[in-house]
């Protein structure tokens, strides 16, 4: 797979996983109110999550690599997103 088939895919899954986001929080970033909520939870609400510190840091990565993409930061075609990325987005969505 190619850096912009990866890149491209980043878009889009990260899209769905935004409209989920937005419907669940009435919220027109709803990525970023959910991690905004992550910041502000509590230690014991952080222990009762398994690998919330990984989540936690790899939610913002990937917000930011599609950010980058979307605000022409970046080509298409340059070194991104990864496979990792797209399926860290593909689990959350379950």
């Amino acid at each position: 797979m190619t850096n912009k088939d990866l890149n491209l895919l980043l878009i889009e899954k990260f899209g769905e996983l935004e409209q989920i986001c937005n419907q669940t929080y009435d919220a027109t970033h709803g990525v970023s109110v959910y991690i905004e909520k992550m910041e502000n939870s509590n230690y014991l609400d952080r222990e009762e999550v398994p690998n919330w510190e990984y989540f936690f840091k790899k939610l913002k990565e990937i917000r930011h690599k599609r950010n980058k993409i979307s605000h022409g930061e970046i080509a298409f075609t340059d070194n991104c997103a990864s496979m990792e990325d797209l399926n860290f987005i593909i689990e959350f969505k379950k």
